[in-house]
């Protein structure tokens, strides 16, 4: 329970980064004229940047976390008291993620200085932690096994690093607070003391299994905020809340849509993961990238939505050309779903080359299937510019319909593997 609880908890605090870039996408609708070059804003790409660099760091140190619990067959209030001080430094990492890129905008030095002192307080804690259960080895799986003197030294050199850069960055400026990252070498320097790596259990596959359902099923459950909006929005005026609306509608086709296609991806993950009985560091590596790709669906889905919504409503047409901002919402949709497929594919290829991982070292597995999906993805993303451009744009806002290809697809792929002489599995369907 207390494993599963921490990971819930910091799927839900890694998934819910999205939110001020949604808020933020929330604040331009609420302002058509705003809407046109929304993607070509500096500060918009600095927020998606701040979101893609604290899921990673966010899944860095649950990677750490894993890495430790890997070895505790027992718990105790100590280990408990430990591991909840770094939930709550986890959770509350949000909030300095949340205002970096303003903090890079406008030379923040409060929110640089908290965004690095929170890093160092969960660095910092995790280092107590491996420390305490071989302190107390009758935590251990292996009770035997000895923790090296000098890593309880210099296991802090990287919390005090960062530590000393909040401070920097409080007296110096936001840019003293980059310049920490040159540091990082100073954190593998300390890898040398640390004890070899744990056996792997079927308990810490599990772990990661779980863990990206959970990541998952937040980001899918999340799709349904613009509709959420609008009831906050409206919910003052009684008279402007209709379930009939076209922009109730259009996000309704939207959510559905986008729900349809995120839970297609976590079938195709399911389907491959299934004949996985363990795991490497690169195949968590690739997971955690497939993950930040899926949660990030939610930005193009919803400005998708807020395209097809005005597109319905003539009167939203007169305050911007609709017609202009589709095609570059398709596209930003398109690659994110061809770059989740490319992932799929990098995964398989991982396997190929490491079947010991697999339940069946002798399965054949292909990622050719993955290879021809994300083609399609980009080709129907990408379709609707040269298409408007050459004046066909009812044929452009069709374009999506080209996912009824898929089943083509796959059976394409299926004939090139047979002719390449390997078996179709299950994870290519």
């Amino acid at each position: 329970r207390l494993i599963n609880f921490s990971d819930a908890v910091i799927a839900i605090a890694a998934t819910l980064l999205i939110l001020p870039i949604v808020e933020t996408m929330n604040d331009a609708f609420s302002e058509p004229a705003d809407l046109a070059g929304f993607f070509e804003r500096p500060t918009f790409w600095l927020q998606v940047g701040s979101l893609a660099l604290g899921f990673y760091v966010m899944t860095a140190f649950w990677r750490e976390h894993h890495e430790i619990f890997e070895r505790v067959k027992d718990y105790s209030p100590g280990l408990i008291a430990l591991n909840f001080l770094w939930l709550i430094s986890m959770v509350f990492f949000a909030f300095p993620v949340g205002f970096f890129n303003s903090a890079i905008a406008s030379d923040n030095k409060g929110v640089a200085a908290l965004y690095l002192a929170n890093l160092g307080v969960i660095s910092a804690i995790l280092k107590l932690t491996r420390i305490y259960v071989f302190r107390n080895p009758q935590l251990l799986i292996d009770s035997e096994q000895k923790l090296e003197q000098k890593y309880c030294v210099y296991a802090f050199i990287w919390p005090v690093t960062l530590f000393l850069g909040a401070v920097a960055a409080l007296f110096v400026g936001v840019w003293a607070a980059v310049c920490v990252w040159l540091f990082i070498p100073v954190h593998f320097l300390v890898r040398r003391y640390k004890p070899p790596p744990p056996p792997h259990s079927e308990r810490g596959m599990d772990r990661v299994v779980n863990f990206s359902d959970a990541v998952i099923a937040i980001a899918i459950t999340l799709l349904i905020l613009p509709l959420v909006d609008i009831i906050t929005d409206d919910l003052g005026d009684a008279q402007n809340l209709s379930v009939d609306s076209a922009e109730v509608t259009a996000k309704v086709l939207t959510f559905a849509f986008t729900f349809y296609l995120m839970s297609r991806q976590w079938l195709i993950n399911h389907r491959l993961f299934e004949n996985v009985k363990d795991y490497s560091q690169r195949l968590i590596h690739l997971t955690f990238l497939w993950l930040l790709l899926m949660v990030l669906i939610a930005i193009p889905s919803n400005f998708m939505g807020q395209v097809v919504a005005a597109d319905l409503d003539p009167s939203a047409q007169q305050s911007y050309d609709v017609f202009q901002i589709y095609p570059q919402a398709s596209l930003y949709l398109g690659l994110v779903f061809a770059l989740i497929s490319l992932v799929t594919a990098l995964i398989v290829v991982h396997l190929q080359r490491h079947p010991e991982l697999l339940v069946d070292p002798s399965q054949q597995l292909s990622p050719r299937a993955s290879y021809f999906t994300a083609m399609l993805y980009a080709v129907v993303g990408a379709a609707p510019i040269p298409l408007q451009s050459a004046g066909y744009v009812t044929a452009a806002s069709w374009c999506w319909m080209g996912l009824w290809l898929l089943p083509v697809v796959r059976k394409l792929a299926a004939r090139q593997n047979a002719l390449k002489g390997s078996t179709r599995t299950s994870s290519e369907m």
